[in-house]
């Protein structure tokens, strides 16, 4: 998220106009459109007020540091029925549903974007699983309550942070058709894994130039039924980011 497309989207979260943010700043409506296209930088008195003003840190503004934003609106409960629907109607649609399906290597490069290796880390200790299992997803969705957990393609337990756990879903490169994409599973795994942890969930793109960004960012605690929806960036952050943001959730 460039710092343009923070100020817009804090605007908007806001219920602010341009021309509201620019009688504040003192400026031309004018000048608050070209920050948030990222044609002019504010100088430092704006992005102090601009800090004031959407109630976040100045090193947010300057894309030092993501924020946590969480109000009413990002909150939501799960309808496994909606994801179940859509999950029958696209497996109706694929000629050959297969039992599991792997991608080695998307997991690979995964784990070496967010540096949280494999086994016993300074964080915490980190599983990976190359296969996503049909079986494993059908169980769930026949007996949510009593199925298994599920085995997500990363899974890492915190240290630091008790009973936490981060789990990633990839959306492969491979052009393989599943019947059930990455945010849906985030979505599906972190309901089920939330009865035991609190969960921070991430669907990652992988594309055929390898390069990642997270498409979803979901955060549900141990035994509520609500789920919150994380505004974080597309780009994808370290480990121990991802840990300071559950931290303060």
């Amino acid at each position: 998220m460039t710092n343009g497309e923070r100020i817009k989207y804090l605007r908007e979260k806001n219920g602010l106009t341009q021309k509201d943010i620019a009688t504040r700043l003192g400026v031309e409506s004018a000048a608050i459109s070209k920050y948030e296209l990222d044609m002019r930088e504010p100088n430092i008195e704006a992005i102090k007020k601009l800090a004031t003003i959407f109630n976040v840190s100045i090193d947010y503004l300057l894309g030092r540091t993501p924020d946590v934003f969480v109000n009413e609106s990002d909150r939501g409960t799960l309808d496994i029925s909606i994801i179940q629907k859509k999950y029958n109607h696209l497996k109706s649609k694929i000629d050959n549903v297969k039992d599991s399906y792997k991608n080695e290597n998307s997991i690979i490069i995964a784990i070496n974007e967010l540096c949280c290796g494999v086994g016993k880390t300074t964080y915490g200790e980190s599983k990976s699983n190359v296969n996503i299992s049909i079986l494993e997803i059908d169980n769930i969705f026949n007996d949510f309550e009593n199925s298994e957990d599920p085995k997500p393609q990363i899974l890492m337990q915190i240290n630091n942070l008790e009973n936490s756990i981060i789990i990633v879903e990839i959306d492969s490169f491979d052009d393989e058709e599943l019947p059930i994409n990455a945010i849906d599973r985030v979505a599906l795994y972190t309901a089920k894994l939330a009865k035991k942890y609190n969960v921070l969930g991430l669907a990652m793109l992988i594309d055929k130039d390898e390069n990642c960004k997270i498409i979803d960012a979901i955060y549900q605690k141990n035994n509520d039924s609500y789920y919150t929806q994380l505004h974080l960036p597309k780009t994808v952050l370290t480990t121990g980011e991802y840990i300071d943001i559950m931290s303060r959730l």
